[in-house]
């Protein structure tokens, strides 16, 4: 008989049975949604597809590497996103000599590394020197080395 066991309470073609159908139903996706939280949208997302290859700007030669080297490190200048011309960056600006081969970059005042040490403009020699120096291996240190010489002025306060 249906009523003897309570089985008539899960017949779903009673009031009884479809509430208690929609109950099952709620209790499960409660169940599966109470864990759940929606993710909070990224400040830098960048669809690369390639992993890469490298992340040192000396070694970079791709362009999966390149863009997230770009969004790590900064420069002395940087291209303009509308026009593509070379804007100040870590540099404040720079002077070019009359005969187009000396560039001089003065650097914004108060640079520092993460770690709270000052940048200077030897950290900028050095990283050019690194850059064509053979042992490093630069893949792009051909086209660098139309670079002569690097000179850092030595600072004010700088002991020999």
């Amino acid at each position: 008989m249906p009523g003897s066991n309570g089985a008539a309470a899960m017949d779903k073609g009673t009031p009884r049975g479809r509430r208690a159908a929609w109950l099952a139903v709620l209790a499960v996706l409660l169940a599966f949604g109470s864990g759940c939280e929606r993710e909070s949208k990224p400040d830098l997302s960048i669809i690369n597809g390639a992993e890469p290859e490298a992340l040192d700007p000396a070694l970079v030669a791709a362009q999966p590497d390149t863009r997230i080297t770009l969004a790590l490190f900064a420069g002395l200048a940087r291209n303009d996103p509308v026009t593509g011309a070379a804007i100040p960056d870590l540099a404040s600006n720079w002077d070019i000599s009359p005969d187009g081969k000396t560039y001089t970059f003065h650097l914004r005042p108060n640079l520092r590394w993460s770690t709270g040490e000052p940048i200077n403009a030897g950290d900028f020699v050095y990283s050019w020197r690194r850059a064509l120096d053979p042992a490093t291996a630069a893949s792009y240190a051909g086209p660098k080395s139309a670079v002569r010489s690097t000179v850092a002025p030595k600072p004010p306060n700088a002991r020999a």
